[in-house]
């Protein structure tokens, strides 16, 4: 397995999150890739990658703003194929849940993610996604590390929609400083332009986790 992450705290969060994947295609039309042969799949890889899925992102914070366990889950656009990390013009679209508790601003809720647009960096390390980028590096499937989600939410009983931007710093294993989630709530987020969604970002620290790795 390539990176070594302490589950026992991405379990119980994963285990109470409902399991809501479902096949779906990304929502604008991109170029498939040919799956090559899967990784050799970490112990819990089973339980945390639905079957089908090209990939998951499993973040469960420690300290910060509050309490934020969210996962992320792509199917590719055609079984046995890979869809590219998605941009702006062609996010993934995605499926999955997550729930949060703001204390200091009075505020809890559901996720339901549904779109996702990497940053340029993947599995392995952060290495570039472009294979002719500098630093690529070639990994099995293709897996973001770091990324923008928007989605649906449920705040305080009030229906809204989120962006939520996951940073990876490599925690635990080249960082001792957690990986980060930033949390936004607006009626029209922009992927293309995060700051504009809603006037407060809610900051989280904890463990960023990647299937299949």
């Amino acid at each position: 397995m390539l990176r070594v992450r302490p589950l026992v705290q991405l379990l119980i969060p994963a285990a109470v999150l409902t399991l809501s994947a479902c096949s779906d295609s990304p929502i604008a039309p991109a170029a498939a890739k040919q799956a090559p042969n899967a990784p050799d799949l970490g112990l819990f890889t089973w339980l945390l990658l639905p079957p089908g899925a090209q990939w998951a992102l499993y973040f469960n914070s420690s300290y910060g703003d509050g309490s934020l366990n969210v996962k992320v889950i792509h199917y590719p656009t055609t079984a046995g194929t890979q869809d590219p990390v998605g941009t702006l013009a062609y996010p993934n679209k995605v499926t999955g849940n997550g729930s949060f508790s703001i204390p200091a601003a009075k505020l809890s809720g559901t996720l339901q993610p549904t779109s996702f647009v990497g940053d340029g960096t993947c599995v392995p390390w952060g290495t570039p996604c472009d294979p002719a980028a500098d630093g690529y590096a070639s990994f099995p499937v293709i897996i973001p590390e770091s990324g923008m989600v928007t989605g649906g939410a449920v705040v305080n009983h009030k229906a809204t929609k989120f962006l939520l931007i996951f940073r990876s710093t490599q925690y635990p294993d080249r960082s001792s400083d957690p990986d980060k989630a930033f949390l936004r709530f607006c009626s029209s987020p922009d992927l293309a332009n995060p700051a504009a969604c809603g006037t407060t970002e809610y900051k989280f620290s904890g463990e960023l986790h990647h299937e299949p790795t």
